[in-house]
Parts: structure tokens; sequence; C-alpha cells
């Protein structure tokens, strides 16, 4: 459920690696403070690498 604390460790942002406690919080700096293309690009390339299994 969006919101809750799913973690005793902080949530890291892939983007800045700023830490969050809490997933909503981690959404709102996403929505805030990053472009969705950013977001995107990130995902896209960790997906790549994980094809090439260099994660």
């Amino acid at each position: 459920m969006p919101g809750k604390n799913v973690s005793k460790i902080p949530i890291e942002c892939p983007l800045c690696h700023a830490a969050f406690e809490f997933e909503r919080a981690l959404r709102a700096h996403l929505h805030e403070g990053h472009d969705e293309t950013e977001l995107v690009d990130e995902i896209i390339t960790h997906v790549e690498e994980l094809e090439r299994g260099r994660v």
C-alpha cells in the first residue's frame, strides 16, 4: 500500500540517492524533484544492465 513504511532501512532515490523513510516521501520527491523522462531513462538503463548480467 503506498505511503506505508516498506523497510527498516531508508528507501533511496535511484536518481540522486537521497534517502527516505517512507514510500510516499520518495514518491513525492520523484514527482516534484525529477523529470519523468529522467526516471524512465534510469529504469531502462537498469533493465538493460540486468539483461546483460551486470547487476
